[in-house]
């Protein structure tokens, strides 16, 4: 399955018609699930051609992948600045600013966000930007080390993404989208969770 897209836009026409396609397919995504993505639907949407969407993307899979990209790196590049600052904070406050990049990121549009998550673990994407979150967080747990009950820091960082997701996603399901309460509930489990 070619899930890379087929070639790069360089002229700015092409720039935002590869942005109106992928606005598009977000938009389907969000609204109406991946059951409904297609690339006819997303290019009528988008108002181009089948044939101009075909140039840049070989099938919805690809520009599901091109979603997940653009959303990990988004996501990365606000952790990895919280992080920055979380290096100067102590335990609680550093972990507090790093859950609430992710919880403002996800709520940011909830429903596409879940839905890429959910397409991110069925498609073979290689999201080299959740990695580097990962690395992020994970370093911010090493240097507060002695607070930490457990010896793994590597499920501990892959965990405080994991809860801080799906405690975020189970309160937009609630219709609670109160991104200081879901922030205070969400570090209050991972205090439990991570602490001695």
């Amino acid at each position: 399955m070619a899930l890379a897209a087929r070639k790069m836009p360089v002229q700015p026409r092409a720039q935002a018609t590869v942005e109106a396609i992928l606005a598009a397919a977000a938009g389907i995504l969000e609204r109406e699930g991946p059951t409904r993505l297609t690339t006819n639907a997303v290019a009528a949407q988008a108002g181009v051609s089948i044939g101009s969407l075909y140039q840049y993307f070989p099938n919805k899979q690809a520009l599901t992948a091109a979603l997940i990209e653009r959303s990990s790196g988004s996501l990365e590049t606000s952790v990895v600045q919280a992080g920055r600052d979380a290096k100067t904070m102590l335990f609680e406050a550093g972990l507090r600013l790093l859950v609430r990049t992710i919880v403002r990121h996800q709520l940011d549009r909830p429903g596409l966000e879940r839905t890429l998550a959910y397409e991110g673990r069925r498609l073979p994407v290689d999201d080299g930007a959740a990695r580097r979150v990962n690395v992020v967080i994970r370093s911010f747990l090493e240097q507060h080390r002695g607070r930490l009950w457990g010896s793994d820091i590597n499920a501990a960082a892959d965990d405080v993404q994991s809860m801080t997701r799906s405690l975020t996603d189970a309160s937009v399901r609630r219709g609670d989208r109160n991104a200081d309460l879901i922030e205070l509930r969400v570090v209050r489990a991972l205090r439990g969770y991570l602490c001695r």
